[in-house]
């Protein structure tokens, strides 16, 4: 060839032009080493005949003086392959492969995904990681297999999620999730954290449900102006509505008439307040075991209790307002309620119904002493002689089966006595009972009857020894 001749060929409808070392395909005027131009699509194809040839193209620097990186096109048997050699193709490492089903990988010649990049180094803020998105000297995001990293030229920096909007959904399916898993802090909603999580919302910070298509939420949040029962207060509410809020904490040290460390609140209006030591009841009373019938214990391992006072000194002590009102209460059946109280300056241990004084134990002597005004009694009856059925009775010793000392006790046997004098023996829970009281006034009538008899036996032997001696006066 000659330097500078200009040779033009026809073949079919297609030029080929060679100036100098530059060959045109369509163009006279070839700017590089191969240039195709034409007034449609153009194509270079390289085709391999045999059905296991591998078609492809080399870009290779031959200088010699230094080791030269060549880079190659490879069609290897419908996945498409980006070669690189520094020995002229005598080997080679694959850098990236797109196979025939449209993924592309990186450091895999088998990618199982759209974008598949397999190896580097870890992601931090120094290492580049597997995929880097920025520049390296200022904001940048890389990623490697388990970390995302948000960086400014070689320091942590923010990592915006949704910043203008749009929900975020993680572990949708299952499995844990970690936010300051390290020495770090998590703030939601806001920019600034006070502590390892911080919540910045007017409304409710927190709703948790369970997902089985019921109403089950609860809201969870700080008092605001917007989300509101009163400032100081963290709610806890089956709805969205504060005034629902079940359970509140406020900011306060101890129990008022009115507020309390921990309020629980009911939809009827009733409010248990709650601090370090004391419970209160707020419109309504303070019930304890009101729908069940377990036992109630207090000071179970020793203490004192203390009712109508804040200073116990007993193992039960209750002081009696100065209203008047009684010191003990009982009601039986809803009906025949018992008074049990100290009965004002004298101090006497009093027992009342419905307010009637019945009996009361003596300050100075312990007696017990029963109402027995006559003002308070009628339809009079004298008793029948008793003396004989006395006589009927049996006296035993005998021993309690529940009394695990088997102390020996005195007395008579209920269901003899009920035959004799029925008036003394009561029946409960079917076990007959007796009134021993009851026998000082029996006693009084058998020692009135025994003397009745022993006057009557004066007389008559008075009687007789005026006899006696007006016989040996004659």
């Amino acid at each position: 060839m000659i330097a500078r001749t200009i040779t033009t060929l026809t073949i079919a409808l297609m030029a080929i032009f060679a100036t100098a070392q530059n060959v045109g395909i369509g163009t006279a005027d070839p700017s590089r080493t191969l240039e195709v131009e034409g007034v449609s699509d153009q194509f270079v194809r390289v085709r391999a005949s045999g059905v296991l040839s591998r078609p492809g193209i080399e870009f290779v620097r031959n200088y010699v003086a230094f080791e030269s990186t060549d880079w190659g096109i490879l069609n290897s048997y419908g996945a498409m392959r980006i070669l690189r050699s520094t020995d002229n193709f005598q080997s080679s490492d694959e850098i990236l492969r797109l196979n025939a089903d449209g993924n592309l990988g990186i450091g895999t010649n088998s990618p199982e995904a759209p974008l598949h990049i397999v190896g580097n180094e870890d992601a931090s803020n120094s290492q580049d990681g597997y995929l880097m998105l920025g520049t390296k000297n200022s904001e940048s995001i890389v990623i490697d297999n388990n970390e995302v990293i948000a960086r400014d030229n070689g320091l942590a920096s923010e990592l915006r999620l949704q910043p203008y909007g749009g929900d975020i959904v993680l572990q949708h399916s299952g499995g844990n999730a970690y936010f300051g898993n390290g020495n770090s802090d998590v703030n939601i909603g806001g920019i600034y954290s006070y502590g390892k999580t911080t919540i910045d919302d007017p409304g409710f910070h927190m709703r948790l449900q369970n997902n089985d298509g019921t109403d089950n939420s609860w809201f969870i949040g700080a008092s605001s102006n917007n989300w509101n029962v009163g400032d100081d207060q963290l709610l806890f509410s089956p709805t969205n509505n504060t005034d629902h809020s079940i359970l509140r904490l406020r900011n306060i040290a101890s129990s008022t008439t009115t507020k309390a460390p921990v309020e629980i609140h009911s939809y009827d209006g009733h409010q248990l307040l709650l601090d370090g030591n004391d419970i209160d009841s707020k419109l309504g009373p303070l019930y304890i075991n009101y729908n069940t019938e377990n036992n109630i214990s207090f000071n179970a391992q020793g203490g004192n209790v203390g009712i109508g006072t804040n200073n116990a000194t007993s193992r039960l002590h209750i002081k009696v307002p100065s209203s008047g009102y009684p010191a003990i209460w009982m009601r039986c059946s809803n009906t025949g309620a018992w008074e049990i109280d100290p009965l004002g300056i004298t101090n006497n241990l009093g027992f009342s119904e419905e307010g009637d004084m019945m009996a009361r134990v003596d300050e100075e002597s312990g007696q017990y002493i029963a109402l027995s005004d006559r003002n308070r009694k009628d339809n009079f009856e004298p008793l029948e002689d008793i003396m004989d059925k006395l006589l009927d009775l049996d006296v035993s010793t005998y021993h309690f089966k529940h009394d695990p000392g088997q102390r020996e006790n005195i007395g008579m046997i209920a269901q003899e006595v009920i035959k004799v004098i029925p008036e003394l023996v009561s029946e409960d829970d079917g076990h007959m009972k007796m009134s021993y009281s009851r026998f000082s006034v029996i006693a009084i009538k058998a020692l009135q009857e025994q003397e009745a008899k022993i006057g009557e036996l004066k007389q008559r032997l008075a009687s007789i020894q005026k006899q006696k001696a007006d016989t040996k006066s004659n």
